[in-house]
Order: structure tokens, then C-alpha cells, then sequence
């Protein structure tokens, strides 16, 4: 971050140098003239304008500075827009190398740090034939575990499993075996059987950016591990135990969220002396759960 836009635009430039075996043009395509490292992106309505258009040597720079953009501010707003006129001056040029794939790979990953699942699934969708070409494959496994995730996660997720499937099916035994694909398949069969425990245990794991696709069903399995774990032990529940279960590090986030979002007064929260151990040396006074009013429903907005 402490080197210049300029310098790493330059190093960008070198790496992306045009050729001729690592890009597809034809004598209909576009070459671009224009030097503009930023452009407002608009829907053409008519043939582009080579003036207006940059040629990939000035894309390799003008992602560099969305990416140092992004990182110094986090304004979405701005890197949607400069990604998706780089997309459209690639597209016009026919570009497809691997200046295209870092750039799809750019916009996917920023789109889902910034929940929007729908610019990902477009991104990902561009991704799949180029990595299947052999174009940044290194990069192949971890899009491919975020495709699993966003079918688990996106409704309707009834239909999560046929999508899956069909993923799986284009995969070998090797690629399956990859850690990122594993524990994506992994998150989307806790998902699938409302296994809370199992969900949360992931969340806390998860590869390159994965638990972002967990987040958007934090709240729905928190009231379900909530109703579950309360049905399961009566009459109190260790506080600390029940913040393990669904996903918060402190008993005390746990009871701010029972008191914010489920109602929870003083009368449900108790204080208990247990035995630390099974020796029967230590004791400690912790607060629990009085389980019963919690049993049968869980607010739907919490």
C-alpha cells in the first residue's frame, strides 16, 4: 500500500503485455486508444468509439487503481462501476486472457465483500469457461467452493441441492478432495439439515472469504439453534455453552442478543454455582438460561 498507483499500475502493465497466444481478438474487434485510467460505465447504444476505449495495457493499470481504491476507502459504489467498464472495454475488444479472469476475480471478490451476491453470480459465470481453459486455474477451487455457498445460501434454497449436484458432477476425485471445495460442501450439507452446531463450528473457519456467504443465514440459524438447544436441556442452560452453540465468542454477546431480540428479562437469566471439573474440586458461579420460555418460538427478526 505504501508504493505508488502508478508503480504497481506499471508492474500490472508488464505482466499483461499484449499477446498474441494469450488473448482472443478477431478483425471485427474494437482496439482501443484511450489512456483514461477512470470511465463512467454506460450501456452502449451504438458501435464503440476506439477513442473511448482502453487497450489492455491501460486496464491493467486502471485495476490497480480500483483495488488500491477499494482497499484505502471501500467505496463500492465507485468499484462497481470502474470494474464494470473494464469488463465492457475487455468485452469490446473480445479479450479473453488473463488480464479478463483477474479482473472477473477482482469484481467477484469485492461483490462479496460487499453482499452483492448478484454482481458475483455474473462475474462467476464469466469465470467458469475461462478457468476451465486453463486461465488462472490456480484460482479454480476457490470460486468454485464460493458457487457451492452461493447456491446454499441464495433462495430459493430448496433447489440448492440439484445445483450442487450438477457443480459436482463436472468435478474429479482430486478437485473434490480440495480443502476449499471440501468444507464448502461441508457448510451447504450443515445448511441443508439445520445443523446449527456444525454451521457455526465453519463460520468461524472458512477459506478465502467464504464466511460471507455464511452471514446472510446467521440470524435464521441462531433462532433455530436457540429453540433446539433450549428443547434439549431443562431447566437452564450455561450461558457460555448456549454463546459456543450459536455462534458468539462471550456469554456476554449472547445475553445482549437475548435481551435485545428474544425479550429475555432478569427473571430468565440466573445465577448458578457448578462444578469446573469432574473431581468435584473447582466451583464457579455462572449465569444461564431459564430454557422453557424459549422453547417454542424465537422472534423472527433476531
Amino acid at each position: 500500500r505504501k508504493r505508488s498507483v502508478q508503480e504497481q499500475g506499471s508492474r500490472e502493465s508488464k505482466r499483461h503485455a499484449p499477446s498474441s497466444s494469450a488473448e482472443r481478438t478477431d478483425v471485427h474487434a474494437v482496439r482501443g486508444e484511450s489512456i483514461a485510467l477512470e470511465k463512467s460505465y454506460f450501456r452502449l447504444t451504438s458501435l464503440p468509439n476506439p477513442a473511448d476505449i482502453r487497450p489492455p495495457r491501460v486496464l491493467a493499470e486502471a485495476l490497480e487503481v480500483v483495488r488500491y481504491r477499494w482497499h484505502e476507502d471501500g467505496d463500492y459504489t465507485y468499484a462497481r462501476e470502474q470494474l464494470r467498464s473494464i469488463r465492457q472495454d475487455l468485452t469490446v475488444q473480445h479479450i479473453q486472457n488473463e488480464l479478463t479472469a483477474e479482473v472477473y476475480e477482482t469484481h467477484a471478490r469485492i461483490a462479496i465483500e460487499s453482499d452483492d451476491l448478484e454482481e458475483f453470480n455474473i462475474c462467476q459465470a464469466q469465470l467458469q469457461p475461462l478457468h476451465a481453459a486453463g486461465v488462472r486455474v490456480q484460482h479454480a477451487a476457490e470460486f468454485c467452493a464460493y458457487r457451492i455457498l452461493y447456491n446454499a445460501v441464495v433462495p430459493p434454497r430448496v433447489h440448492a441441492g440439484v445445483a450442487v449436484l450438477v457443480q459436482l458432477q463436472q468435478l474429479n476425485a482430486r478437485a473434490l478432495r480440495h480443502p476449499s471445495i471440501a468444507q464448502a460442501l461441508d457448510a451447504h450439507l450443515a445448511i441443508a439439515s439445520s445443523d446449527f452446531a456444525a454451521f457455526f463450528r465453519l463460520r468461524r473457519s472458512m477459506h478465502h472469504l467464504g464466511a460471507h456467504f455464511l452471514d446472510r443465514l446467521v440470524p435464521e440459524m441462531r433462532r433455530l439453534g436457540l429453540r433446539a438447544t433450549c428443547q434439549a436441556f431443562e431447566p437452564t442452560l450455561p450461558l457460555a455453552r448456549l454463546a459456543e452453540l450459536i455462534g458468539f465468542p462471550s456469554a456476554r454477546e449472547a445475553e445482549h442478543y437475548l435481551r435485545r431480540y428474544h425479550g429475555a428479562d432478569d427473571s430468565h437469566l440466573v445465577r448458578r454455582t457448578t462444578v469446573a471439573d469432574e473431581a468435584g474440586g473447582d466451583q464457579c458461579d455462572e449465569l444461564q438460561l431459564v430454557t422453557r420460555p424459549f422453547r417454542l418460538h424465537s422472534r423472527q427478526h433476531a
